[in-house]
């Protein structure tokens, strides 16, 4: 099977999925946001130069990384992984390259540990917001789905300072997402320091 056809496979089957199966309170972790994470992975990955078979597996990673929504936010990761497999072994993929491809997936469970290069590049495209000028529109689709799935309200500074320390204790992994997203990164950073500060 062609790297085209089995991603273009790939595409269709997690698009149908998300379309059947979006649970409407997932405000951030849905089709939009996976299409914006495959995105930001080819990007990273022109940005490295990876291979073509591991650009294979991190797009195919990139698109199931948060199919588990569907189902529920709870261990999302694995059950992300596990839609993953079934899907690949029904197309005769490669089990190694599959278990690469899960390994991956299961590495953007925060905190991120990524154990290869595909999985580095996939928990900085899933981060990759932090870095964006959109940064505080996309926080607050995500303290909205926060405040639905915990079912609580946040305040302002509450959120804020959750932003902020999450940010302080995170770090991307490969050589691009240090060079392009930190300087993103830090602005956003200043940013909710000045707002915190008052």
């Amino acid at each position: 099977m062609s790297t085209n056809n089995i991603l273009e496979i790939t595409e269709l089957f997690v698009r149908k999925i998300f379309e059947k199966n979006s649970n409407p309170d997932h405000v951030y972790h849905n089709l939009t946001h996976t299409c914006e994470v495959v995105e930001a992975a080819a990007k990273i990955a022109s940005g490295v130069g990876l291979k073509d078979d591991e650009l294979e597996m991190l797009l195919i990673a990139a698109w199931f990384h948060d199919i588990g929504y569907t189902q529920s936010s709870e261990e999302h990761e694995e059950l992300s992984a596990e839609a993953a497999e079934k899907f690949l072994q029904e197309q005769n993929y490669d089990p190694g390259r599959m278990k690469i491809i899960l390994s991956a997936i299961k590495a953007t469970k925060l905190p991120q540990i990524p154990s290869d290069i595909v999985g580095e590049i996939l928990c900085d495209a899933d981060l990759s917001h932090l870095s964006g000028n959109d940064f505080f529109e996309k926080g607050e689709l995500l303290r909205n789905e926060f405040e639905k799935r915990y079912h609580r309200k946040y305040s302002d500074e509450e959120w804020l300072k959750n932003s902020y320390d999450f940010m302080m204790g995170h770090e991307y992994f490969t050589r691009y997402a240090l060079k392009i997203f930190v300087p993103g990164k830090e602005k956003n950073l200043l940013e909710l320091r000045k707002i915190l500060k008052g």
